[in-house]
């Protein structure tokens, strides 16, 4: 499902314009995110599933804040 997802991108560009890109990308991320999880819940229990998909969000978006504001690790986002 997330290749198929990823490789429509493309197309989607191609038909609806660059406009799309930014909720193209979105439905990306969620779908493998969805992917992860569910991949995940067929081995761990649902404390351990939560624990570690909130310790991870919590760990993108202070990695996400810290480019935004700094430009560290990967340069200036202007």
């Amino acid at each position: 499902v997330w290749v198929l997802v990823t490789i429509s991108i493309p197309i989607q560009i191609w038909v609806f314009d660059v406009d799309i890109l930014p909720v193209s990308v979105t439905i990306n991320v969620l779908v493998q995110v969805t992917v992860v999880l569910v991949i995940l819940k067929e081995n761990w229990n649902w404390r351990k599933l939560l624990t570690t998909a909130a310790a991870v969000s919590v760990m993108a978006w202070l990695v996400e804040y810290l480019g935004k504001t700094t430009g560290f690790p990967f340069a200036s986002y202007t």
